[in-house]
Order: structure tokens, then sequence, then C-alpha cells
């Protein structure tokens, strides 16, 4: 039986993966455990790599903590990787994020990175690269994932979606930019995590794979969803940002088929006892329509 090996013990995703498979090691990508790969050197294994430096500590990033970004980021992948037993590898799962989408952009606007997400995925792109470099030579089966905006861990400060839970029951102010005229595709962990099983347990074609639902979420429909009051919101105008980030799930259709992903708007309701029948704006990018959608 392939054996699975999991790199990001504090990784949210890997919490929601352990509990989808089976035959499965969660290992840290600290030196120490690197000399336990060199001991995998029978059977076959599966590698999924969920370490990155952690995306809530992005925003106090400073250059005091650039050698740990680097160490996280970067440098663990490449150690990881240079003690791997190329034939041992069955296939190599490498999350990434749709950040990478912004690259193009930010070369032709230099400007500053407050929030340091530029960084952030200019060191994803650079991983993606590494893995694919690795792999094609190699002749390993590699899936670069490229998650978009996930939820479900109420722990997860990083989370938009927990943000607002939180927000909403405590009576919190919430930072809205741009109004909320922009559009945002939601994924739940746990659909990312049986996404990631299938990978695992069929023959798809290697390569990069957006992982989301297809669907974008106007934010101020959400904001009216879980009705927000207007006293609490905090309007942030002129700001620079992606106005649509939705995945194109084509090439991840042709493996799901009919999969049916968990409603954002369920888990609304489940989490803050709403019984409401307002309506998301939607945006689906492979119609390139909006509609409202009832609920």
């Amino acid at each position: 039986m392939i054996k699975n090996i999991i790199f990001g013990k504090r990784s949210y995703l890997t919490s929601s993966i352990i509990k989808k498979i089976n035959n499965y090691k969660v290992i840290s990508s600290s030196n120490y455990n690197l000399e336990k790969l060199k001991l995998l050197n029978s059977g076959k294994y599966n590698y999924i790599f969920n370490n990155f430096y952690p995306s809530f500590k992005l925003n106090s990033l400073s250059h005091l903590d650039y050698e740990n970004f680097l160490q996280l980021s970067l440098t663990n992948l490449v150690k990881i990787l240079s003690n791997l037993k190329i034939k041992n590898i069955n296939k190599i799962i490498y999350t990434s994020s749709c950040s990478v989408y912004g690259i193009k952009d930010n070369l032709k606007n230099f400007e500053s990175d407050k929030y340091n997400r530029k960084v952030y995925a200019a060191f994803k792109y650079s991983s993606e690269k590494i893995i694919e470099n690795f792999c094609r030579p190699n002749k390993i089966d590699f899936y670069v994932m490229r998650l978009f905006n996930t939820y479900g861990n109420a722990n997860d400060n990083f989370s938009f979606i927990e943000k607002l839970i939180n927000i909403k029951k405590n009576k919190l102010n919430l930072s809205l930019i741009n109004n909320g005229m922009s559009f945002r595709d939601f994924i739940h962990l746990d659909d990312v995590a049986s996404i990631y099983k299938k990978f695992l347990t069929n023959n798809y074609n290697p390569g990069v794979y957006d992982i989301g639902t297809g669907e974008g979420k106007l934010i101020k429909s959400l904001l009216n969803f879980i009705n927000i009051e207007p006293k609490k919101i905090i309007h942030l105008n002129n700001i620079n940002e992606t106005t649509r980030s939705i995945a194109d799930i084509e090439n991840l259709q042709k493996n799901l088929r009919k999969y049916k992903f968990i409603s954002l708007e369920n888990y609304f309701r489940k989490k803050l006892k709403i019984k409401t029948k307002k309506k998301f704006i939607l945006l689906n990018l492979t119609i390139q329509a909006i509609s409202m959608r009832a609920q």
C-alpha cells in the first residue's frame, strides 16, 4: 500500500486531509526530520506539501523575520526534495495559492507591498517551479494546487469567511475595501481535502490546477446575507485590489465531474443560525455572467 507523507503539522488543510485518507504520517519540515526521510527507502510514497510561512503572520512580517520566512517558504522545500529517493516517489502534491495570478500585474506596477502579499505570491510561484523542475525530469506525477479562499476552521485567522463569522458573533467592526465590490471564490477545507484524496487515488494528468468552486461571490452580498450592521463597517476606498478572483475549474471538472461543493450559504446558516432568504450575487467564470440565486 502506498503511504502518504504530509509536510505541515500546523496547517489547517492537513487537519482536513487526515480525516479523509488512511496510511498517512504528518511530519514537520524541520532539519531534524530531514534525516528521517533518508530512512524511507522501501515502498512507494505520496508527498503532500502544506508547509509554508503562516499566512496570518504576513501583515506583521518585518526584516527581522526574513530569515525565518525564507526558511519556511523555500529553503525547507529544497532540502526535503534533496533528501527524497526518486525511486520511492509515487506522486507529489504542492499546495500553492491563487495569489500567484497577481504577479503579472505586480511586474507592470511596482508599488509598495504593505501587507507582504506580493512577496508571498512570488515565493509561492518560485516553489511551484521548483516542484515542476524536480518532477518533470524524474518523470514524477505532480500536482500544483492553487488554492482560492478557504474556510471551514474557526481558528483560521487568515480566512475571510471565519473573520466575518467572528465579527458577526462578537459585534466587531469590519474594515471593508472598496465597498465590497469585488468577487471572491470560497471553498471549504473539507472539499479541498476530498479533491486531494481523488488526486492521490486516481491517475490524473499532472500539472497546475485551480482549487475553488468556479463561482465568485460578491463581498458586499455576503455582508448583506449575514446582516452586518452599516455602523460596524469601516470603509477603506480607493485601495488597489483585484476585483475578480475566481478559480478556472475547467481542468479540475474533467476529473471531478459532478462533484458537489459544500454550500457557503448553509455554512453561514449553521454557524450564525441564519434563516434569511436573501440572495448572493454570483459570478460564474464558466458562463461569464452575473446572476442572483435564491436561498
